[in-house]
């Protein structure tokens, strides 16, 4: 399956999303767990450290996002990480301008049939209005 699943919400991104930015934002694990809370989320802490979003019904254990989510992990990075660290990261995933190119259709031919029903109708549409400004400059003689 592929990293997007064709464009559905995936909550775990949104989650290691925001755990990312409080790590690179956190001095230490109690400003981290700050920092989580502040942005909307439940947190549980026990043998596995639990996080639930506002709008989600079931708290999601980190350790299942991967290993960096664990919480020794997670205390070893907010060590490791800063600003400057992560700022070198982002400028590697430059957006990329992608080109879209849509297969136009032929329009079928018209048949002789076809030919002739639209020439009388333009011919006399062309009466039509011929008749229409006469009577609107015959009008006009008569009012004035």
């Amino acid at each position: 399956m592929d990293d997007l699943r064709d464009g559905k919400f995936v909550w775990s991104d949104m989650i290691k999303r925001d755990v990312n930015a409080c790590i690179v934002q956190a001095v230490d694990y109690d400003m981290f767990m700050e920092l989580m809370v502040d942005k909307g989320y439940e947190i549980k802490t026990g043998k596995h450290m639990a996080v639930r979003p506002m709008g989600m019904n079931r708290f999601r254990r980190l350790n299942t996002l991967g290993d960096d989510y664990t919480k020794e992990a997670i205390i070893e990075r907010i060590k490791s990480e800063n600003l400057t660290s992560y700022g070198n990261v982002i400028k590697a995933d430059e957006p990329k301008i992608i080109t879209c190119y849509v297969k136009r259709y032929k329009r079928a031919k018209l048949s002789g049939i076809q030919k002739k029903y639209y020439a009388k109708l333009y011919r006399m549409e062309e009466c039509i209005t011929e008749v229409v400004t006469a009577d609107f400059e015959l009008c006009k003689k008569i009012y004035e």
